[in-house]
């Protein structure tokens, strides 16, 4: 378990932390997470999206009037908000007893993220999705866990978090092995739509619950 030697994530912009989790994890080479949408038709052909009726009616309130009159626009021209692993929480260690390499029973480490969006009336939706590995310490033997991981949006204009959710993702190494994989993919999360460069306006953290004692970190974007 030298692998668990040095951890050294704490800082990390979102990319250094996955590919940090990564060589951690001794190559963990996560299967793409594909479109987060399912089997709906936008997942592999976008349609045109409208503002809601309700909206057109109003004269060009909401997202009608940010796009200019309220018409169809291509979905390719909306960028999503950023996906960033919160400072310190790309990788999360359980101890049996005092904190050392020897006594670390399991860690929890992301390995990839990924974000879809699209506008419905005059809300952004967004659908996060997230992969990682359960990986077993010197302490630790084979079993079912409960990972926690939590997702947050935040309001690039003020600052504030608009959206906080904790998730519990099940996970289980079985007899004989040392690590498993989880994956998770949100609910859809809605925000107010702003524009179409919804990359400015909102950016969204993950991470695991306990790993850090902030819902999100200032820190410089990838």
């Amino acid at each position: 378990m030298s692998g668990l030697n040095g951890l050294g994530i704490a800082g990390a912009g979102r990319a250094g932390a996955v590919a940090a989790a990564c060589v951690l994890l001794s190559g963990c080479g996560a299967a793409s997470l594909g479109s987060l949408w399912g089997s709906s038709p936008s997942a592999s052909t976008p349609a045109p999206v409208t503002a809601a009726p309700a909206a057109q009616a109003a004269g060009g309130s909401g997202a009608a009037a940010l796009l200019g009159g309220g018409g169809p626009f291509d979905r390719r021209e909306l960028s999503c908000p950023y996906v960033d692993v919160r400072e310190g929480a790309a990788a999360h260690r359980v101890y049996a007893g005092q904190p050392a390499n020897s006594a670390v029973r399991h860690q929890f480490s992301i390995a990839d993220v990924a974000r879809e969006c699209r506008v419905v009336g005059d809300q952004l939706v967004i659908k996060v999705g997230i992969e990682g590995r359960v990986l077993l310490g010197p302490a630790g033997a084979p079993s079912s866990f409960t990972v926690p991981v939590s997702v947050a949006v935040r309001n690039e204009a003020n600052g504030q978090f608009v959206v906080n959710r904790a998730y519990r993702v099940a996970a289980t190494i079985p007899s004989g092995a040392s690590n498993t994989t989880f994956s998770l993919v949100t609910e859809e999360l809605s925000v107010p739509f702003k524009s179409l460069a919804a990359i400015e306006d909102y950016q969204v953290f993950v991470g695991f619950d306990g790993a850090s004692s902030a819902a999100g970190s200032d820190r410089r974007r990838r």
